[in-house]
This record gives C-alpha cells, sequence and structure tokens, in this order.
C-alpha cells in the first residue's frame, strides 16, 4: 500500500487496514502500518503534536511484526523511524524523548553495520549524532563531544570527494 504517498491523508492507510490485518497477512499488514506512520509523521494538516503521536504508536505496531529476528532490515528502518519521531516529539518530558531515540540509533547501528551497509550506517550515525547534540541528560560537554565524535565518524563514509553533498550536510 502506497497510502504514506498521500501524507496528508492516512485515511487510505486506514482503509487498506480494514482488509489487511496482522493475523491473516502480516507481512503486508506491517507494511501498511509502517505507511501509516509515514503519512501521519509527514502530515499538515491537523495538530502536529498529535500527528506525532499516531506516528510513534504506528511505527510501534509495526514493529510487532518487523522484529529485529524475522526482518532484520524493516526492522531497523522501522526504529529509525521510531527515533526520528522521539526525537521530534513535542509531547512529553523532552529528556525522556531523546532517551529511546538515542537507545534505537544505537541498536539500528548493530543491523547497519559500516561494513554491510555503509550509507546507511553513515546516515544512522548522523542522526545519533544530532540526538546527542539535542540530549538533555547528563553532561551537556560530554553529550556534545559525543555527538562530534560521532558525526566524525560518518565521514569515513560521507567523504568530500565520494559523496560532497551527503559531508555538507553533516558539515552544517
Amino acid at each position: 500500500c502506497a497510502c504514506w504517498r498521500t501524507a496528508s491523508k492516512p485515511e487510505a492507510c486506514q482503509q487498506a487496514l480494514t482488509v489487511l490485518t496482522q493475523r491473516t497477512i502480516p507481512f503486508e499488514w506491517a507494511e501498511t502500518i509502517m505507511n501509516l506512520a509515514i503519512a501521519y509523521n509527514s502530515r499538515i494538516r491537523g495538530d502536529h503534536a498529535q500527528n506525532i503521536e499516531q506516528a510513534i504508536a504506528a511505527y510501534e505496531q509495526s514493529l510487532k511484526v518487523r522484529t529485529r529476528e524475522a526482518m532484520p532490515l524493516e526492522w531497523a528502518e522501522a526504529m529509525g523511524n521510531l527515533a526520528s519521531a522521539y526525537v521530534e516529539r513535542i509531547q512529553g518530558d523532552r529528556a525522556e524523548n531523546l532517551e529511546p531515540a538515542i537507545d534505537a540509533y544505537k541498536q539500528i547501528l548493530q543491523v547497519w553495520t559500516r561494513e554491510a551497509m555503509p550509507l546507511r550506517w553513515a546516515h544512522a550515525m548522523r542522526n545519533l549524532a544530532g540526538a546527542y547534540s539535542k540530549r538533555i541528560r547528563g553532561d551537556p560537554a560530554e553529550n556534545l563531544e559525543t555527538a562530534i565524535d560521532v558525526l566524525k565518524q560518518s565521514f569515513q563514509v560521507w567523504t568530500r570527494e565520494a559523496m560532497p553533498l551527503e559531508w555538507a550536510k553533516a558539515m552544517g
């Protein structure tokens, strides 16, 4: 289901879910739930905070089927999207929201390794660095140093010569 393409209309995904169920068609159900989450996360209409909450709930639902054991690449994708939603989260305590994002990025890096998936690894490293740079818990100077160290590691893949656009984004 490509219902996420109509980001302002997650209703398309919800309609698909009237036919697709976790019990009968689990993989398609999980993909549609994931697309619903993306639709909510990208949605412009409605209450932004509520859209993020609905996206988080849908990402978490998709992880019931997209497990690390059964579907490691899909699991990592869902975890990355969930982590990004936690970073953007408006409701709740900001410090509490960043911790599961940091944890998720660390878990993803066990699947998206530099050796196996260097571009995804570098992207996850950049996102982890961003989460550390916003982190409230712990020593602010230490969090910033960790963010810098993590970001520097992404430059092993995103070199100025090989990937100038990604390199420039990471530098900015």
